[in-house]
């Protein structure tokens, strides 16, 4: 991390990746969404967009993730809807993004 600071010293640092897009998949198995995601590329999209909120500026993620969340695939599927419940509570809202 220290170069990574040295590179870009207005960055914030508030977590790593991996972890976060292992726990998001973790959660993914739990639900039972294995099998979902290797089938309906729509899913697998979903799931990779919600993984990849993390590149977006910090202010762009709150209204990324609303989209994502109000959207017509999410409204098919509880395991979706589940998902998301998940990211918001865990990710958005335990560890808060300052905005």
């Amino acid at each position: 991390m220290g170069s990574s600071l040295t590179r870009f010293p207005t960055t914030q640092h508030k977590g790593c990746l991996f972890h976060h897009t292992q726990a998001v998949w973790k959660k993914v198995q739990e639900l039972g969404m294995v099998v979902l995601y290797r089938e309906n590329i729509q899913i697998k999209k979903f799931v990779r967009i919600l993984m990849a909120l993390a590149f977006l500026p910090v202010v762009s993620v709150r209204p990324a993730f609303c989209q994502l969340r109000d959207s017509f695939l999410v409204q098919e599927h509880q395991q979706l809807r589940n998902l998301v419940q998940y990211v918001e509570e865990t990710w958005l809202t335990m560890i808060p993004i300052p905005f």
